[in-house]
């Protein structure tokens, strides 16, 4: 008999899956309780029960299905499928992760399942609920610049982030772990205090670990540096 686990990314999405229809039934709920409540309040008969239903269907379930579609929108807006099929500004970069012969960062990350869940924003999300929530409102943004078609989210011009790229990203998995402490006879140790010090002007860090280890991602044909170098380090 052949035995199947589910993968830790199916096992993420099935959250966001049943919060979504958790929040679809308790909409039916609300819809249901207010007609219901109307109906009996004009019958004048059973007024309490109609006030209960009414509270119910107009105050306590929102609260809840709200904060129901709101966990699944969130949730769904983190996986590679969301960020994908939303602009095509991405398209060249989710094919090149999910392709095996790719040497950039994002495809060894993904062939070696490093990040299992929601790779796109677990590398370019600052960690903590103020860089949550400053990822979601840029999420804005970009669906702003697709809907108007501008040539970066059309894929037609090279996309950049809006600040240099923190090594607190890369460390938060990887300081520590045994091959990042002993990898080149312990360089990371050597020039640890210039990955962590960041450049006052710009906020850039004094050694970026793309320095070693890229590219991170293909660039676009013209772009500056393109073709992308073949080794991801």
């Amino acid at each position: 008999m052949e035995l199947t686990l589910a993968s830790p990314l199916q096992t993420g999405t099935s959250f966001a899956y049943w919060g979504g229809w958790i929040a679809t039934l308790l909409a039916v709920l609300v819809l249901v309780m207010v007609l219901l409540g109307s109906v009996l309040e004009r019958t004048r008969r059973v007024s309490a029960t109609a006030s209960t239903l009414l509270f119910l269907g107009l105050v306590v379930l929102p609260i809840f299905m709200m904060l129901f579609g709101a966990y699944a929108s969130i949730e769904q807006s983190k996986s590679v499928e969301f960020c994908h099929s939303c602009h095509s500004a991405m398209n060249p970069y989710v094919e090149d992760m999910r392709d095996p012969k790719s040497t950039t960062l994002a495809a060894a990350h993904a062939s070696e399942r490093w990040i299992p869940r929601d790779p796109c924003y677990r590398c370019h999300a600052d960690y903590g609920v103020w860089g949550e929530a400053d990822a979601k409102l840029r999420g804005f943004s970009h669906l702003y610049h697709w809907l108007i078609g501008s040539p970066t989210a059309l894929g037609v011009e090279q996309i950049h982030t809006y600040r240099p790229y923190s090594n607190l990203l890369c460390l938060d998995c990887h300081a520590g772990a045994k091959e990042f402490l002993a990898s080149g006879q312990g360089v990371h140790e050597t020039i640890a205090s210039n990955l962590l010090e960041v450049e006052p002007e710009t906020g850039a860090p004094v050694t970026s670990c793309l320095v070693c280890h890229g590219p991170a991602h293909p660039k676009l044909a013209g772009a500056a540096g393109a073709p992308a170098a073949e080794t991801a380090g």
